[in-house]
Parts: C-alpha cells; sequence; structure tokens
C-alpha cells in the first residue's frame, strides 16, 4: 500500500468514527439510522455518504455523511433518496444545493495531498476524543 492509500485509510477510519459518534447519544452509544431510523450502537453502523467517498471534494465533508445502519448502506445503495431528504431536513437546500454540486466534480477538480488527509486524520481525531 502507497504513502496516498495509508494516509487516506486513516483519515477514513478517523472519520468515519467521528460521524457516527457524532450522531450518536452521548450516554447510550446509540444513534438512528439516518434514512430508516433503526437504532444501534454506533459501533456496529456505517458512516454513510450522500455523494460518494470516490468524490474526493465531498469525502470529509460531515454534512455529506452520517450514522447509517448496515443494511441501508451496504445492500439498498446508501437509500439515496431518504438521505437526501435527511441532508435537506437537518441542513436545507444551500446545504444540498453544494453537496450536488459537488456531486459532479472529479478528482480532476480536487486531488488531496498526503499532508492534507494528514491533517484530516489529526483533526477528526481531536474531535474523536472531544466527543
Amino acid at each position: 500500500m502507497g504513502r496516498f492509500s495509508v494516509a487516506l485509510a486513516k483519515a477514513d477510519k478517523e472519520f468515519s468514527m467521528y460521524i457516527r459518534r457524532r450522531d450518536a447519544d452521548s450516554h447510550t452509544g446509540r444513534a438512528n439510522c439516518c434514512t430508516c431510523g433503526k437504532n444501534e450502537h454506533w459501533s456496529d453502523m456505517d458512516c454513510g455518504h450522500w455523494v460518494s467517498r470516490s468524490v474526493m471534494v465531498a469525502r470529509f465533508n460531515p454534512k455529506n455523511a452520517h450514522a447509517q445502519c448496515r443494511e441501508c448502506n451496504r445492500f439498498k445503495d446508501g437509500e439515496y433518496e431518504k438521505h437526501r431528504t435527511h441532508i435537506i431536513r437537518q441542513y436545507g437546500w444551500l446545504v444540498m444545493d453544494d453537496l450536488e454540486s459537488n456531486s459532479k466534480k472529479s478528482d480532476k477538480d480536487f486531488r488531496p495531498s498526503i499532508d492534507w488527509l494528514l491533517s484530516q486524520m489529526k483533526m477528526y481525531r481531536t474531535l474523536n476524543k472531544k466527543l
């Protein structure tokens, strides 16, 4: 595995943990799936992205990612329309417009450096310690 892949995996791990813990109850550790409402411990859930993780400009945007049960995220293609509705209800149309705009961008528009990925990892690691 190259340095870029290692940095990306580390940043993904911290971001995913942050999103799932952010969306969980601070006392019980349980979170509701953003698309079906299923309630599970955050560690048993996925970090579901509305704009695909393959779109790097949106990959680490916390408004693009929410706690999602594994069934919805992995076996129901992320329940795209329900996730979209969740984002609009939680953040409003301006955020959705921004995410939709980002969803059309390619890696040519934004290619993160290893240093940038490591800075994301450190930022989300710090945020995880505060949860």
